[in-house]
């Protein structure tokens, strides 16, 4: 009972977040449009001071940022409203590594390797590709954050893995956690943090939590669209932490369908809502 008391106020909470979110992008995406392109073109004038180049660059990235948290608040309030299509997660991982936006997000954590263990003949899903690349990127960049954090102690890797998974009883044997019978695609974020507090575990997902420096380090949402998305497509999402470090992992409903010939996905900067020009 407590339990289903806790979950029913989660929902009311993300219900009000999209009330809100839905409320407001009207007008502060026309705001941010400005913030985030205005500087661009004053930047292109090659007679600016080095002082005034570099307040432009803090404006723009500012905007950039502000952009990113409402494209999270919209994501969490709307859910998956594209039509599903079927999806490979190794793609969306390696296109996810060989974006420009990721070269820049490693760059910061120098310090911090990464190793990718991709099932070769991964099982493909039926959902959203820019969520869940958004998803992927959440964790990944929350795994650097936590790993070089303690890079210090030798131990700076994250690892990135794939892996179809089956279960043919309630009680999964490799989760231990209760799951439907079924063929899962697994993916799974390693890092080598100093662990979440046993106390923080149940709170993680919950929208604006942060043990983080807000407005530095994250808004307090990612994790809470990465657990959005797995449950709109029907998936489940497990943590386990320790002082050795955390690993989040996520199941969806594998198919056995062969990929279509399809268009081109939307890029991760429109992923990032870095040019929110466009009104809701």
């Amino acid at each position: 009972m407590q339990a289903l008391k806790k979950e029913l106020n989660r929902l009311k909470k993300l219900k009000n977040i999209g009330d809100l979110a839905g409320s407001v992008a009207h007008d502060l995406n026309n705001s941010l449009a400005g913030i985030a392109t205005y500087p661009e073109i004053l930047l292109m004038d090659d007679t600016l001071s080095p002082k005034i180049r570099a307040s432009l660059d803090i404006i723009k990235e500012s905007g950039q940022n502000a952009s990113a948290v409402v494209s999270d608040l919209l994501t969490i309030s709307r859910g998956i409203r594209e039509e599903c299509q079927l999806l490979n997660i190794n793609t969306i991982i390696k296109r996810f590594m060989a974006a420009p936006e990721f070269e820049k997000i490693k760059t910061a954590y120098g310090k911090v390797d990464i190793e990718m263990h991709l099932e070769p003949e991964l099982l493909t899903i039926s959902g959203s590709y820019i969520h869940i690349e958004k998803s992927i990127m959440h964790l990944v960049i929350n795994a650097l954050e936590e790993t070089s954090a303690t890079a210090g102690r030798g131990n700076g890797t994250i690892v990135l893995s794939t892996a179809n998974h089956y279960t043919d009883s309630e009680k999964d044997g490799y989760t231990e956690q209760n799951l439907s019978p079924g063929e899962y695609v697994m993916l799974e974020v390693l890092d080598a943090g100093k662990g979440i507090p046993e106390d923080c575990l149940n709170k993680i997902f919950d929208p604006f939590f942060t043990k983080k420096k807000m407005g530095r380090s994250g808004s307090g949402l990612g994790l809470t669209l990465v657990k959005n998305t797995v449950l709109d497509h029907q998936g489940e999402i497990f943590v386990a932490s320790d002082e050795n470090g955390t690993k989040f992992t996520l199941l969806f409903p594998a198919l056995r369908s062969e990929l279509p010939m399809t268009s081109q996905p939307a890029s991760i900067e429109e992923i990032r809502g870095c040019l929110v020009a466009k009104v809701l």
